[in-house]
């Protein structure tokens, strides 16, 4: 209260002092003022908001530019996409155009080489067949070059999960190798551990990408000797396994320097394309394929002792068996004795560990002095394995005395895929097993033999009204071609089965809803529905299912792959090789008759 009356006692002079009531009062409010205007004049609120406009432009371009550079690179993308579509499509048709009339041609030849010919006649013939074989080998080595495999690595696809059969990746791709005859003079083995279940969870496709590629390096650096593909148990991991597999071959081998680069760059987690110029395009492709399945792969070599591709890949044991497993008894082979004779002393080491693991007591000789020797000493033996390579280098002389000499020993030919060279003189052969084996079949010739089941088979012309009887197949035949068309009607006829034609995959669906068939013989690109659309259709839709071939020109690296991707069984390439299609018959025949087995007993 005190200081209250205190402040009014100073402020009352004040307030009524003359001062205000002077001019000073309207200086000071002037200076005040003035300074407020200059302070709004160097705030500038509205120079701020131009700067913010600035801004925002800027930032509006900046958004754009990296927009368009977006766009730009997605059609680089876009644009390299489909050239290489387009690639494939080019050399596809061009594949496709040459092979149909091939077709046609080829297989009238083949055909009229199995009628009655003089002799002149007949070598007109095997000059047309043998250049038609060569102009296949220049197509293939021209045209159908594995210029796609590496954009394949680089799409980034996921990798497929799918049930398996390893040992048929394997033997297709054996199988490959010996139908375009690149394997020459070398043999093609495999092995796989009986560990390993019947199927597997992967990516088939990628796998057996692999071990072409692998096998087809193997090849070009091994002029004679062997190859042989193994596959066991690496190590248990989570939930699954890790298999290992080795590709082993009698060739040059590698200098220590080269094995050295070869081996740094095939370890190294990161590919460069200066890797893909040391190591090359097929092995750079490996690495990226076993590296997205979480292995690795290594190499072993000695300069003129082969070398050895070893990789490991991560897998599953498949829970659904895709077909039943077959378990053969090896009880009748228990101690019996085979001889192996063959030229091919590396290959013979690989067969002859084979046929030891199944129970026989194989020994093998490299010519007929020796064969015989082995013979007259060795009484108790059974069964003689007779290599074609033997027959080439002394002529069939050693077959007929063999034959003659000892009449009451089972006399087998290994004879080479396709190859009919020796087929007058079958008669003096209890079976004949075809390059390269399939352990399978291998197996269940060896058993009936034992069982005395063909000790009067007699073999027949390739093309014989006997075989449909032996192989009985209801066959439906998907082809567009008119030429072609006539063509295999006529072989079919021959071999005595009366199959249903038809153009285009429309057809195919149309017949097929309403009536069973065993086998499809199905052209991949026809009108209206092509083969690949029509084998899903099938797939998809009906309860019974038929075995489905691909019979097409389309021979490019992978288009195999995509129609066993479709959904179909097997594959023959135009022009059709008889022998070839005649075991495709054969092979699927077995296999179906063990499917109706099955069903019955079920």
């Amino acid at each position: 209260m005190n200081t209250l009356l205190v402040l009014c006692s100073i402020l009352t002079p004040l307030l009524i002092s003359s001062f205000w009531l002077s001019g000073w009062l309207y200086f000071f409010l002037l200076v005040f003022a003035l300074l407020v205007a200059l302070i709004l004049k160097f705030i500038n609120p509205g120079r701020f908001s131009n700067n913010l406009d600035q801004l925002k432009c800027e930032l509006v371009e900046k958004t754009e530019m990296l927009k368009y550079a977006e766009i730009e690179k997605q059609k680089l993308i876009d644009n390299a996409f489909q050239v290489a579509t387009s690639k494939r499509e080019l050399l596809s048709k061009i594949s496709h155009e040459i092979r149909n009339p091939m077709n046609a041609m080829w297989g009238m030849a083949s055909m009229l080489n199995e009628t009655q010919l003089t002799k002149d006649q007949k070598n007109y013939i095997a000059s047309i067949l043998k250049s038609g074989n060569e102009l296949l080998h220049v197509i293939n080595d021209i045209v159908l070059k594995d210029v796609l495999q590496y954009s394949k690595v680089e799409s980034n696809r996921k990798l497929e999960a799918r049930p398996f059969n390893l040992r048929d990746i394997i033997e297709d791709v054996l199988e490959a190798f010996s139908i375009d005859g690149k394997n020459g003079e070398v043999g093609l083995y495999y092995t796989i551990d009986t560990a390993i279940p019947p199927q597997i969870i992967g990516d088939a496709l990628r796998l057996r990408q692999i071990l072409m590629n692998l096998t087809e390096n193997a090849l070009s650096y091994t002029k004679s000797g062997a190859i042989l593909i193994s596959a066991k148990i690496s190590e248990p991991i989570l939930n699954g396994l890790k298999l290992e597999f080795e590709i082993k071959d009698s060739g040059f081998g590698m200098s220590y320097e080269k094995l050295k680069n070869v081996s740094i760059d095939l370890l190294r987690t990161e590919t460069s394309d200066e890797d893909s110029k040391q190591i090359g395009l097929s092995l750079t492709i490996c690495k990226k394929l076993i590296q997205l399945m979480g292995g690795f792969i290594e190499v072993e070599s000695k300069e003129n002792e082969g070398t050895i591709f070893r990789f490991t890949i991560n897998t599953s044991k498949s829970i659904t068996a895709l077909q039943a497993r077959q378990d053969y008894s090896f009880n009748i082979f228990n101690g019996k004795k085979v001889l192996l004779i063959d030229t091919n002393e590396k290959g013979s080491e690989y067969l002859t560990l084979l046929l030891n693991s199944w129970g026989l007591v194989a020994k093998y000789a490299n010519d007929s002095q020796s064969a015989h020797s082995f013979l007259e000493q060795n009484k108790d033996t059974q069964m003689i394995l007779l290599d074609q390579s033997v027959i080439e280098a002394e002529g069939s002389t050693l077959a007929i005395s063999l034959h003659k000499t000892f009449p009451d020993l089972a006399l087998v030919l290994l004879s080479n895929h396709g190859d009919n060279t020796f087929s007058k003189q079958r008669y003096l052969f209890r079976s004949v097993i075809t390059k390269p084996y399939k352990h399978k079949k291998f197996i269940q010739k060896l058993i009936d033999i034992f069982n005395c089941n063909e000790s009067s088979e007699k073999y027949e012309k390739t093309l014989s009204e006997e075989f449909a009887k032996r192989h009985p197949l209801n066959i439906l035949i998907a082809e567009d071609d008119s030429m072609n068309q006539e063509m295999i009607a006529m072989v079919m006829e021959r071999l005595g089965y009366k199959p249903l034609i038809v153009s285009n995959g429309k057809e195919v669906l149309e017949y097929v809803s309403h009536q069973y068939f065993d086998l499809i013989l199905m052209d991949i690109q026809m009108p209206e529905m092509d083969g690949l659309e029509a084998t899903r259709m099938i797939r998809l839709c009906l309860d019974s299912q038929p075995i489905i071939v691909a019979m097409t020109a389309n021979t490019l690296q992978g288009d195999r792959e995509e129609c066993i991707e479709a959904g179909m069984n097997d594959y023959i390439s135009k022009p059709l090789n008889l022998s070839n299609l005649v075991k495709i018959l054969e092979k699927w025949s077995i296999d179906g008759q063990e499917k109706i087995d099955l069903k019955m007993s079920a």
